[in-house]
């Protein structure tokens, strides 16, 4: 278990990697480990939207998370694992899983509610608590309607698993990182370096998947201070992340590492597969962009 969240300066949401009868592929799931831990990120993060956690079975979710924490172990890089699940009792289920098979810490989703009920947030997240004393990251739904309430935040904070929440919105960030307890991770690559200047504790970035090293690079740069070769390397990911486009975002993803010799199969239904002109158009945008590419 980690002593502190706050020890995650840089932290990667892994695709999952599904072979040609779409099972998890374990043997390249800890490839995936491997290869973020040479980099240098201090943990990676399982079963998160980005790696399609909505379509994984328990079964898989379990194999996924056993994996990653057996790689990790021989590598020294935490693990932590979404438990994001459409009931409570899955949940619970996902969270006594991750304990049993030594997992650093949980991240879940706050019900997607039409109101900020904090109460049934917080019998939600109670039931997390009985199961578990992992540490809990949570973070909001995934809708673009619903913003991390401190009144919420706060009411949750009192339940002493939850240690941190993550964000994509620098304003959101700031204001979580003054007004409560908790640890606060930034979720957008296009706001990693701002945040970490800003004072933000770590990052969560889904582009480390393709370029591991370049997001490393920034997140030395701001530990000493170094603001010209953060803001530098910050241009050049946030380019890179125009390039990728913020829609069909995993079946990009998982095609770019295709191309990169990282094979990682294709996204589940459903999010469909790219066009042969999509890749290829992908292809030249990535080689314009300096990424080596078959």
């Amino acid at each position: 278990m980690l002593e502190s969240l706050s020890h995650l300066r840089f932290t990667t949401p892994l695709v999952t990697p599904f072979g040609r009868r779409e099972g998890v592929q374990s043997d390249r799931i800890a490839e995936l480990v491997r290869r973020q831990k040479t980099a240098g990120a201090d943990a990676v993060l399982v079963a998160s939207p980005l790696g399609e956690g909505d379509t994984l079975s328990s079964d898989e979710r379990g194999l996924l998370a056993q994996t990653a924490v057996k790689t990790a172990r021989d590598v020294d890089i935490a693990v932590l694992v979404d438990i994001s699940a459409p009931s409570v009792r899955a949940a619970v289920i996902a969270a006594e899983h991750a304990m049993s098979i030594g997992a650093d810490a949980l991240v879940m989703a706050l019900p997607s509610l039409r109101s900020y009920d904090t109460v049934t947030c917080g019998l939600v997240v109670n039931e997390i608590a009985r199961a578990t004393n992992l540490p809990l990251v949570i973070r909001a739904p995934d809708t673009k309607t619903f913003c991390l309430s401190l009144e919420v935040i706060n009411q949750l904070a009192r339940v002493p698993i939850v240690q941190g929440c993550v964000t994509d919105d620098l304003e959101e960030a700031l204001r979580l990182r003054n007004e409560t307890p908790l640890t606060v991770l930034m979720a957008s690559d296009f706001l990693i370096g701002p945040s970490l200047l800003a004072g933000i504790s770590g990052i969560v970035s889904p582009v480390a998947n393709l370029v591991p090293e370049s997001i490393a690079r920034i997140v030395r740069a701001s530990m000493i201070g170094n603001i010209d070769e953060v803001r530098s390397a910050q241009r050049w990911i946030t380019g890179l992340c125009d390039l990728i486009g913020t829609e069909l975002v995993v079946p990009r993803m998982k095609a770019a590492l295709q191309l990169l010799g990282i094979p990682v199969g294709i996204g589940r239904l459903p999010i469909r597969e790219l066009t042969d002109l999509e890749i290829e158009a992908l292809r030249a945008a990535l080689r314009q962009w300096g990424i080596g590419v078959s």
